[in-house]
């Protein structure tokens, strides 16, 4: 009922603002309060109850003590944000004596532009960006896939066709000339969706905190071997662990990998063994009750993939191998053992993410691995390695265009033995891209944007973000060029990363639909290596 009256008088902005549809804003605000209030006291009582259940089981206060305590204070503070940002609009229409209960000056349409949008104290935008970052927060604590899309709808920021159609910003659509009495129910509004998004969260710690009272339906009783591994030697001792499951063959639970879905018909996860080592995998299974709520439980395992012998690898030294995740470079290494001695290792495989490539002056990710060998080791030509422990190191060659050799060494029955050298072409970074930083992770770099959201932003960036690399760069200078109603080139440089006063104010002069461009980026990366970006950003201003 209290949204379908919103939504309702929110079409009625269209038409001439009445006493009686001021009124009717007075209304809904009083109606949003009383869910807001009860809202509040549910939630007061969830977290006593989570208090109660956390202090008799002690194994899971920790982990939950923290979750529930980020969104109580998330939630608090975009809670009172937003009640700040009421008492300032009806303050800016009605004075220092303003009562944000009794508004008296209900048609004024300035007092919302001046506290949302006015140019250096506007926040909506930063409005906007808390909205976002809450959201995303209190997402990753539900997994009930309804909850999570009532959620979003809620808190949601994107514009509408109609909006967008008009060529404006989310806090634009939302805030521009509303009166004072509609700019306080959308903001109460928002306020009752945080505290439904935050007892939505609560509820699902508590479903999680006792294992005695999940009412989780089964129907069947099975057995099952769960061995620590299936391959053995002669002379190994196999082990397992025998259990006994209870399931429910009416429903299967959600298995995700990672955060991804398994699709399976059976409930077998397959991956396939591409190379040597130790591996391992992640998750998390969700378990609906029957009142409709969802339990969550994480997983996690190991696994080693032995190298095949040599006439298997003989056959197959042709085949290229795929890159693995972006971001590094795997150098996987593997082998048994003789049966006459335990000191020599067979052979070993190399496979490079991005192609055996190494950039100069970077700290570049480099993960080693001996099967059955201890305290690797390992050194680099024309440059430097750092062990990082776990078989990880980071590799600093010196000298662009220069190739450098990486030598492991590792310990195998007590006896420290050189395993085998690996090359590595050298490369210069590449060169970054130019952006501006709009949202809370929004790299617009170029086109269409609002005056009031380049003038928000800090200044500009620059990233290598292309699939495999995300290294960020130092921009140290750049240079502006406008044009005056004559058409004639005002270029205005700056020597940081930011707008100067001077074209911030030639910003604030632009007509919509007038453009401007960012070039002669000046950036610096990890490699210290000072560069001027090619190209320009073009900038329309709407």
């Amino acid at each position: 009922m209290i949204n379908l009256m919103y939504v309702v008088l929110m079409a009625m902005l269209a038409l001439n603002v009445s006493s009686d549809v001021l009124n009717g804003f007075s209304l809904v605000d009083e109606m949003l309060n009383r869910s807001v209030a009860s809202s509040l006291k549910e939630n007061q009582y969830i977290m006593k109850e989570l208090e109660g259940t956390l202090a008799n089981n002690p194994s899971y206060a920790l982990e939950y003590q923290k979750k529930m305590q980020t969104i109580k204070k998330e939630s608090d503070d975009l809670y009172n944000f937003i009640e700040e940002l009421k008492w300032k609009i009806v303050r800016e229409s009605d004075g220092d004596e303003a009562d944000i209960r009794n508004i008296k000056s209900q048609e004024n349409l300035e007092a919302a532009n001046y506290v949302m949008l006015s140019d250096g104290l506007g926040q909506g935008q930063i409005l906007y960006d808390k909205i976002n970052a809450y959201r995303k927060m209190i997402l990753g604590m539900i997994y009930d896939p309804n909850k999570k899309k009532n959620i979003e709808e809620n808190l949601s920021t994107e514009l509408p066709d109609r909006g967008k159609r008009m060529g404006k910003n989310w806090q634009e659509y939302m805030f521009e000339n509303v009166p004072v009495a509609a700019a306080v129910v959308l903001l109460s509004k928002i306020q009752d969706d945080v505290l439904y998004a935050e007892g939505e969260a609560l509820h699902e710690i508590l479903n999680n905190t006792d294992i005695n009272e999940m009412n989780i339906r089964v129907n069947d009783l099975r057995a099952y071997v769960i061995p620590n591994t299936r391959t053995l030697n002669v002379g190994d001792t196999y082990t397992a662990q025998v259990v006994v499951a209870a399931v429910d063959t009416t429903s299967r639970p959600e298995v995700y990998i990672g955060d991804k879905l398994m699709q399976s018909q059976d409930g077998m996860f397959r991956i396939a063994c591409n190379s040597p080592g130790e591996h391992s995998f992640a998750g998390y299974v969700l378990v609906r009750k029957r009142d409709g709520s969802v339990v969550k439980r994480n997983f996690a395992q190991t696994y080693n993939v032995l190298p095949r012998s040599a006439n298997e690898r003989n056959a197959s030294a042709n085949i290229g191998r795929l890159p693995h995740a972006a971001g590094g470079i795997d150098v996987d290494m593997s082998g048994r053992a003789t049966p006459r001695a335990s000191t020599q290792i067979e052979s070993s495989t190399v496979s490079s993410t991005i192609m055996n490539v190494l950039y100069a002056g970077y700290e570049n990710p480099i993960s080693i691995s001996v099967s059955g060998a201890s305290n690797i080791s390992a050194t680099m030509s024309d440059g430097t390695i750092h062990d990082l422990g776990n078989g990880k190191f980071t590799a600093i060659p010196n000298t662009v265009g220069q190739d450098v050799t990486i030598s492991v060494s590792a310990t195998v029955g007590g006896q420290t033995q050189h395993v085998e050298d690996f090359k590595f072409h050298v490369r210069k970074l590449p060169d970054p891209a130019p952006y501006i930083l709009t949202g809370a992770d929004t790299h617009f770099k170029g086109g269409r944007i609002s005056k009031n959201t380049i003038l928000a932003a800090a200044g500009i960036h620059a990233a290598i973000d292309d699939g495999i690399l995300n290294i960020p760069f130092t921009v140290t200078g750049f240079e502006a060029t406008f044009w005056d109603k004559l058409g004639n080139a005002i270029p205005l440089v700056s020597n940081s990363s930011s707008f100067t006063a001077a074209m911030k104010e030639q910003i604030r002069d632009m007509q919509r639909g007038k453009a401007f461009f960012i070039s002669k980026v000046q950036a610096i990366g990890p490699d210290k290596v000072p560069r001027v970006l090619p190209g320009a950003m073009k900038i329309i201003v709407r």
